[in-house]
């Protein structure tokens, strides 16, 4: 894996494994911080949503769009 790919992994953000990945070849904890504000760090490390709670989303979008184009 390089490098930049890990850093925009994550819709152009860096995927949320990274610093676990990185600790030991760099200081990754103080790269992220120099490179990415406190709200893009919270945004980086929020846990996925459950699949089915996706799932349950996309159905619900799909629903919506159907309806507009009624």
């Amino acid at each position: 894996m390089n490098f930049l790919f890990c850093r925009t992994e994550n819709n152009m953000l860096p995927c949320r494994w990274m610093a676990g990945c990185w600790q030991g070849h760099m200081e990754i904890l103080t790269f992220l911080e120099d490179h990415y504000t406190k709200e893009e760090l919270e945004q980086i490390f929020v846990p996925p949503k459950p699949k089915i709670e996706s799932l349950v989303s996309l159905v619900e979008k799909a629903k919506k769009a159907k309806k507009r184009n009624d």
